[in-house]
Formats: structure tokens, C-alpha cells, sequence
């Protein structure tokens, strides 16, 4: 809050501090005669967000703008999620169908030799058979087996490119 006495009118200080500034001893009233200046305070309330920079004038728009926060990081975070899973389908694709090695994918994505079987082994998750994405079949697989069977394994990263794909463009038409 900022408190100003006196004839201070400098309402938007920069620092959220209080400003006293000493009042005149004697000023003119409206009738002419001599008389002492008082004190006068203004307050001015802010309400916060939690980012220092902002100073909202009501509440609603401070919750607003802590909600607005809250949904950006939310989409975010789907959103990545989203990219990692069209990066581990490109990774799956060139591992058992294009028969590229480890080695050269962890050098090209950054990560490490195990992490790469780690994408691999993430196609047998029962999470993707939950969202509709693989089936029991499909999760069951182990990587050779995908290697002997490398249409149906293509087929699959297509469909797990597609269905990312689909899950972006949602996300670019609410924003």
C-alpha cells in the first residue's frame, strides 16, 4: 500500500512503499484565512497473483490471471508430452523398421544408448492401450518380434504420429 500525507500526489511510485512527505505548516483556506495544512493518507490496494511485477486493482481479475497461469502451464505440459511421444514413435520406426542403431539415434536425440530401448519399451505400455492408441497385442510385442513383423510395426508409429498430431491441432485451436 502506499500512504501519502500532505500535498504528495505521486500516487504510482514504483516501489510498493509508503511515501510521507511533510505537510506544509501553513496554506490558505477556501475563505482566505491562514490555517494549518493536515495530514491527508490515500491508500491504494493492490491485489496479488503472485507475480511481483502485476498489481491487479480487484480480485476477479487477480484470480483470473492466476487461472490463466494455471491453464498455460496445464496445456504445456500436455503439449510436451505430446512431442516426446511423436519423438519416441519416430524413434521406434527408424530402431525396428528402418533397423537404424542405438548408437546412432542417441547421438542424433541426445540421449543415452538405454534410453533408447526405454522409448522402445514404452510401446509396451498399457497406457497406450488404455487411451484406444495400441492394443493388448500390440503391447504385449517384444522388440524382436516387432523387428520380424516391420509393416505392422510402421503401421503402428503412423498411428501414434497421427493421433499426436490430432492431439496438437486441438490444442492450436483452443489457443
Amino acid at each position: 500500500m502506499i500512504l501519502i500525507g500532505g500535498e504528495c500526489d505521486d500516487i504510482n511510485h514504483p516501489e510498493n512503499e509508503t511515501i510521507i512527505k511533510k505537510p506544509k505548516v501553513q496554506g490558505q483556506g477556501r475563505s482566505g484565512e491562514m490555517r494549518e495544512i493536515q495530514k491527508k493518507k490515500i491508500v491504494k490496494e493492490y491485489w496479488d497473483c503472485g507475480i511481483a511485477e502485476h498489481r491487479h486493482k480487484t480480485k476477479e481479475i487477480a484470480l483470473n490471471c492466476i487461472e490463466k497461469r494455471r491453464k498455460s502451464r496445464l496445456e504445456s505440459i500436455n503439449i510436451s508430452k505430446y512431442r516426446t511421444l511423436f519423438r519416441n514413435a519416430t524413434i521406434f520406426e527408424r530402431l525396428v523398421v528402418n533397423g537404424e542403431s542405438r548408437q546412432t539415434l542417441s547421438k542424433e536425440y541426445g540421449l543415452t544408448e538405454s534410453s533408447i530401448s526405454e522409448v522402445v519399451r514404452t510401446f509396451r505400455s498399457y497406457g497406450l492401450v488404455k487411451r484406444g492408441i495400441t492394443t493388448r497385442d500390440e503391447a504385449d510385442r517384444t522388440i524382436s518380434e516387432w523387428k520380424q513383423n516391420k509393416d505392422e510395426a510402421r503401421q503402428l508409429a503412423q498411428k501414434i504420429k497421427r493421433y499426436v498430431e490430432e492431439k496438437l491441432k486441438d490444442y492450436e485451436a483452443k489457443a
